[in-house]
């Protein structure tokens, strides 16, 4: 089983890093781009379920939650490449929008088969994922000191190289060389990257691994310059804090420290690190001046920020575009639409009509309500689902790399949650007979163990 564990998680990391590097360039009409994991992840879930049978790799299906709130977007997803095709007259290349479908599927088995492992593989999940994180601030931190000409390396150089090129290879418009880009192809993808590991650090590792990654996540942020990405992480924050003042589950003792310990760190080694600066050189950090461009933008007008000028434009086309084609656009938008949306409810409305946009709130919705479930994996894809919707606003997060740690995390809460309702439930037929004169009742998804009394009657612990 660890050997099968290595296997799966050095291909979803290299997936979540790599995705977007990797790729063969075809003669199809569009972009030519053919990512070659997406290919190698459908076929090694057909593996895991062929070798560990469907009982562990897909036992996410039997929880109630995924067909209401996470299959609707998946079909919707899986058919409308599909309808495109064959009655909408769109190009053979449109079906690239099935691997979306796929490749969600087979994250969602990864995760299962984690979720129903034993702890040793969980373990080492972690270990993966804080190395993930690690490598994506140092690659980060390579590429802001060489475009800065802080450091000179002919290593940083090849390195540079590999960016033009493979930005170039994907869009001319993808080529920022005043952004670092991580191992993606544009910074707001790192940017989101970063909002992601910084909850999975927070929620899901422990001890002097969760604050060493939180800090790089942070750090990671700061050098994509993502405005989008830093009001989805300061959104979700807040949702945290919300539920953390309101909620009345003593459970979270532990997990509110936790959080708090490595909020005050991060604050601690940021507020030093600004007092060691000058006025000047705080000027100076990166994304300055798009944060503050980006904020007048909101308390000016539209004009305070060519870049987020040129997106409101394009969303306002969009819906005159709607009135035209009721039905949508059904295949991808950009095949037909010739603006750049930069916005997943604008491109979600104008594909699919509302009903599409709705679906995706059904899925934004299902996550943020696992915040109140007993367990990180709950909590960490509510903060995920959190900035997930609010990076949709500015950008297309649904097709970016790191969704494989989102949908990874989503097998595992339904596996977890849908494991206790089930003991709970055994629990609860088995035991509802009055003891003592007093009935004991059971609350869905609360797992309570029974041992033997002194007299020899089952006793709750």
């Amino acid at each position: 089983m660890r050997a099968s564990a290595h296997v799966l998680l050095l291909s979803a990391t290299i997936y979540m890093l790599l995705a977007e590097r990797l790729f063969l360039k075809l003669a199809t009409g569009g972009s030519g781009i053919l990512p070659i994991l997406d290919l190698w992840i459908p076929l090694l879930a057909l593996m895991l379920m062929l070798s560990s049978g469907r009982s562990a790799s897909l036992r996410f299906l039997s929880n109630q939650g995924f067909r209401v709130y996470w299959l609707p977007y998946i079909l919707t997803s899986a058919m409308l490449p599909g309808i495109a095709f064959f009655f909408a007259d769109y190009p053979l290349r449109t079906l690239i929008g099935y691997p979306n479908s796929v490749l969600a599927i087979s994250f969602l088995m990864f995760g299962s088969w984690i979720a129903c492992s034993r702890q040793p593989v969980w373990n080492l999940t972690r270990k993966y994922l804080f190395a993930a994180i690690l490598i994506e601030c140092i690659v980060a931190t390579a590429q802001f000191a060489y475009l800065k000409s802080l450091v000179s390396s002919p290593i940083l150089r090849v390195l540079y190289d590999w960016d033009i090129a493979t930005q170039s290879a994907w869009s001319d418009r993808y080529i920022l060389t005043a952004r670092s880009i991580g191992t993606f192809v544009n910074p707001n993808d790192l940017g989101f990257w970063a909002v992601m590991a910084f909850w999975a650090s927070v929620l899901m590792l422990q001890n002097w691994q969760r604050h060493i990654a939180a800090y790089a996540a942070l750090v990671t942020l700061l050098f994509s310059q993502s405005r989008g990405s830093v009001l989805a992480l300061l959104g979700s924050i807040s949702i945290w804090v919300l539920y953390l003042a309101l909620s009345r589950d003593t459970g979270l003792k532990k997990t509110r420290e936790a959080v708090l310990v490595t909020l005050l760190l991060c604050i601690a080694i940021s507020i030093g690190a600004s007092i060691a600066l000058s006025p000047e050189d705080l000027q100076d950090l990166p994304g300055a001046d798009r944060l503050k461009a980006g904020l007048l933008f909101i308390v000016q007008d539209t004009g305070a920020d060519e870049n987020a000028a040129g997106r409101v434009e394009a969303w306002q086309q969009a819906v005159e575009f709607y009135g035209e084609h009721p039905l949508g656009t059904i295949g991808e938008p950009k095949q037909v639409f010739p603006y750049v949306l930069d916005n997943d409810y604008v491109r979600l409305f104008l594909q699919g009509t509302p009903l599409y946009v709705l679906i995706f709130v059904l899925l934004l919705y299902g996550g943020i309500r696992s915040i109140t479930w007993r367990g990180a994996s709950g909590r960490a894809i509510a903060m995920f689902s959190s900035a997930l919707a609010i990076n949709s606003l500015t950008a297309h997060p649904l097709s970016y790399p790191v969704m494989a740690l989102y949908w990874m995390t989503v097998a595992r809460y339904l596996v977890e949650s849908r494991s206790g309702e089930v003991q709970a439930g055994a629990a609860l037929r088995s035991f509802s007979e009055p003891w003592g004169g007093r009935e004991q009742r059971l609350v869905p998804g609360e797992v309570i163990r029974f041992s033997t009394s002194p007299s020899g009657r089952l006793a709750n612990r």
